[in-house]
């Protein structure tokens, strides 16, 4: 769904990736989430493995949907400067989740938020795609209807998932994050 489409059907707020760009909508940043381009082993064994960020622009990649107003330009530091990579492909969703399976069934390189897939690299059924390469962190965002006063169940669960993430270091892989932490 798109915002605001959420309060529509009864929501008190969303979590999204991206400003809301909606007069309507309040926005508190929860967190910076750091972000990964990985591929399964088999889609390398089938198409080659990309070498350098430039290589994604022939190669297969699972694009989301409405995440930033470029999401099919991929950005990327690099020891020489800032790469830009615009990235084409045959799947598309706004959900990180979709994405990620349908990185694992071998359908293209994901650019995702690294909490969503470190299990999956550290199993090796995702391999991580340009180390010498990183990707700009995000901002994860709470989204929510703008009121005078702001609902304080909207309030408490922002700061608890903000106490929440924090804590857990999400952005560590899965092999160096705390046994105690837990999938968001």
């Amino acid at each position: 769904f798109q915002p605001p489409d959420f309060a529509k059907r009864g929501f008190d707020l969303a979590l999204q990736f991206s400003a809301a760009r909606n007069a309507s909508l309040a926005e508190t940043p929860i967190a910076p989430m750091d972000w990964v381009v990985c591929a399964a082993p088999s889609l390398l064994i089938r198409e080659g493995r990309p070498t350098a960020p430039a290589d994604l622009a022939r190669f297969p990649c699972l694009l989301h949907e409405s995440a930033l107003p470029n999401d099919r330009l991929w950005r990327f530091e690099g020891q020489r400067g800032p790469v830009t990579v615009k990235v084409s492909g045959t799947f598309s969703s706004n959900s990180a989740l979709a994405l990620r399976k349908a990185a694992l069934a071998g359908l293209g390189a994901a650019l995702l938020p690294r909490y969503v897939v470190a299990d999956d690299i550290a199993s090796g059924n995702l391999a991580p795609l340009f180390p010498r390469y990183r990707v700009a962190a995000r901002p994860l965002i709470a989204v929510y209807p703008r009121a005078p006063e702001t609902p304080l169940k909207v309030k408490a669960f922002i700061a608890f998932l903000t106490e929440w993430i924090t804590s857990r270091e999400v952005n560590l892989t899965s092999s160096r994050m705390p046994s105690s932490a837990g999938a968001i």
